[in-house]
């Protein structure tokens, strides 16, 4: 269905752009799918094998490219800055995004505590990679949007 081909293609650019946001630096071909379920309707699957992410085990084995060969994450809003759902989904994910319930729900489902120290170097990097994606933003959206409005 089309409404599922579309449906995909959001969410594989919201993990793509998760991706980027963690500095994911296993991006392959095999560390993504879609799930069909018994009705023959498609999603994308989520996460997985993100070992090599938050600066943890970091590797050299592949980091997905935009289309002028750049990981970075001002890169990839440069390049989708047109998708008409981004500058929302960004907002949202700019205001909404709370490390601490992250760490609640990782508990709640796990049952996995999360080391204090392993939660001081993950806010810390957060903290990093929120600027980051906030800079990104307006240098990408926001700035657009203003230059439309003249």
């Amino acid at each position: 269905r089309i409404e599922d081909i579309e449906q995909c293609k959001r969410d594989f650019l919201k993990q793509t752009l998760f991706h980027k946001f963690i500095e994911h630096t296993d991006e392959n071909n095999g560390n993504w799918g879609i799930i069909k379920d018994q009705y023959n309707r498609f999603q994308l699957a989520p996460c997985y094998d993100l070992d090599c992410a938050c600066r943890i085990h970091k590797t050299t084995k592949k980091r997905g490219q935009c289309d002028n060969t750049k990981t970075d994450l001002q890169s990839f809003i440069e390049q989708y800055k047109e998708e008409s759902w981004l500058p929302r989904y960004l907002e949202e994910v700019m205001e909404h995004f709370s490390l601490q319930e992250a760490y609640k729900k990782v508990e709640e489902n796990t049952k996995i505590k999360i080391p204090e120290q392993e939660r001081i170097r993950y806010e810390a990097f957060f903290q990093e990679k929120q600027k980051e994606l906030k800079n990104a933003y307006e240098l990408s959206i926001a700035g657009r949007e203003k230059g439309e409005q003249r």
